[in-house]
């Protein structure tokens, strides 16, 4: 799902609504968007990576 929104990000469109029309797409559920926006918002502060930056981490080591 994360590698989805980030291929298919409008460019004007901020990566948190790429990623909900991602998960809706899949057939996921709000709870599915909150979990993983969690994942990436952790992964931002850890290592002081933008929002996009963790994103990809979090997407090469979870495969979301």
């Amino acid at each position: 799902m994360i590698e989805d929104a980030l291929k298919r990000r409008r460019k004007n469109e901020t990566f948190e609504r790429a990623l909900g029309k991602a998960v809706r797409r899949s057939g996921g559920k709000y709870e599915d968007y909150i979990e993983i926006m969690s994942h990436i918002r952790d992964k931002r502060e850890e290592k002081s990576l933008t929002l996009e930056e963790a994103a990809r981490d979090v997407a090469s080591v979870h495969q979301l």
